[in-house]
């Protein structure tokens, strides 16, 4: 089975600095204080102070989250560092890629002007003590802004998938050594899919032995979970890149049984019942597809 004109790859980066710098002056201290020499202190780790609060990096980690759970939604892993994508969902991920992009250079833009003066103001004054007697700021721990600010990156790219018939490499293995290579390509893509087809079905058992054991648990029954399993079903069809029926047919399952309204699941032990029965039913159906 050919992935083209159904999938694309994509491959996306994203750079935010951590923070935090170690503190080698501290670091020797607790261990002067603990074993009676920095060496043999060692083993015990080292003190990493935080020389930029988290409310500057924040609103890039939250940018980063919002394309891994887009991504985490709507692909499947493909070999290394790629998620196969649908086609149809391109145009969709692009405008929101591009969006999160917009939000990324924003925030860059005003941390560029909070960099170091304010930056390093705050960590000061968190990093000294009340009297002033001590402190744990450094000027030389902070980067210039621009070496800083290149720290930080978001990228992505569309890769066309491509199968054994687009190779052309006759010209340097001869016709009988082409035939092996084509399809020892086949035979490759062949695995990829059918790993993509076993990470659907991990995925759908997760969330559904999830909700079922949320709802026979008499667990707290939170909106998000209710929301993530409908949202699973509509994801299926688009990434069942194999075109198993099977899978088509509990995704339908999921979003006629499944799919309540969560005031309801938490008010009814009638609904809670049958949501545990359907979900056991979904399962035993999952159960079925070979993923091997």
């Amino acid at each position: 089975m050919s992935l083209k004109g159904q999938a694309i790859l994509v491959q996306w980066s994203c750079g935010i600095p951590s923070g935090t710098k170690r503190d080698k002056e501290i670091t020797n201290r607790v261990a002067h204080r603990i074993h009676g020499s920095s060496q043999n202190g060692k083993r015990m780790g080292n003190y990493n102070k935080i020389i930029v609060h988290n409310d500057y990096l924040r609103p890039f980690r939250t940018v980063r989250s919002g394309i891994d759970d887009y991504l985490h939604q709507w692909t499947v892993p493909w070999l290394t560092d790629l998620d196969l994508l649908p086609s149809k969902n391109l145009m969709d991920f692009s405008s929101f890629f591009r969006n999160e992009k917009s939000k990324w250079d924003h925030h860059i833009q005003l941390l560029s002007e909070k960099y170091p003066d304010e930056v390093q103001e705050e960590a000061r004054n968190r990093l000294t003590s009340n009297d002033g007697s001590q402190s744990a700021f450094r000027d030389e721990d902070y980067l210039d802004k621009d070496s800083f600010l290149a720290r930080f990156s978001l990228g992505m790219r569309f890769i066309p998938v491509s199968d054994a018939d687009d190779l052309d490499i006759r010209v340097h293995v001869g016709e009988s050594q082409e035939a092996v290579i084509r399809q020892s390509v086949r035979d490759d893509m062949e695995k990829e899919l059918l790993d993509t087809h076993k990470e659907l079905c991990m995925r759908i058992k997760k969330h559904v032995t999830h909700m079922r054991d949320i709802v026979s648990k008499d667990s707290k029954i939170f909106d998000t979970m209710v929301q993530g399993v409908s949202r699973l079903a509509e994801t299926i069809p688009a990434l069942n890149f194999t075109g198993d029926p099977m899978l088509d047919d509990i995704a339908q399952d999921i979003r006629n049984e499944l799919t309540v309204d969560s005031n309801v699941l938490r008010n009814s032990e009638f609904v809670k019942s049958r949501v545990q029965t359907k979900a056991d039913d979904i399962l035993r159906k999952l159960g079925k597809i070979n993923v091997t």
